[in-house]
């Protein structure tokens, strides 16, 4: 289990808030571009499942992985944009925490918005 702090970027006054994730921590989670996942959204948290509707998960939320290109090399690249980020994070987190096991990524609030940092 791989676990990071990144921070949650918000688009000024409009509510909508995105997340980047990219690079080796993802092909250490499984995750490679052209793979399948689910989107899974509950109260405080967002999951990515790799092969998610194969594992029983409904469909209506699979996504492609894509493929970053940086220095002719691919790297597999998540990124989640919207109010529905915005609500679920972006109100009340400046940053999330991102956990990456095996063929799943879980992401909660980390900074409460406003909290000193030490």
């Amino acid at each position: 289990m791989n676990t990071q702090i990144t921070k949650l970027f918000n688009s000024g006054n409009i509510p909508r808030a995105h997340l980047w994730l990219q690079g080796q921590r993802l092909l250490d989670a499984g995750f490679k571009p052209g793979d399948v996942y689910t989107q899974v959204w509950a109260d405080n948290e967002l999951r990515f499942v790799r092969n998610g509707a194969k594992n029983g998960l409904p469909d209506n939320s699979t996504k492609t992985i894509d493929r970053k290109v940086n220095r002719q090399k691919g790297n597999p690249a998540i990124r989640v944009e919207g109010k529905r980020v915005h609500d679920l994070f972006g109100k009340r987190f400046s940053s999330v925490k991102v956990t990456y096991e095996n063929d799943m990524i879980t992401v909660v609030g980390a900074e409460q918005v406003g909290a000193e940092t030490v």
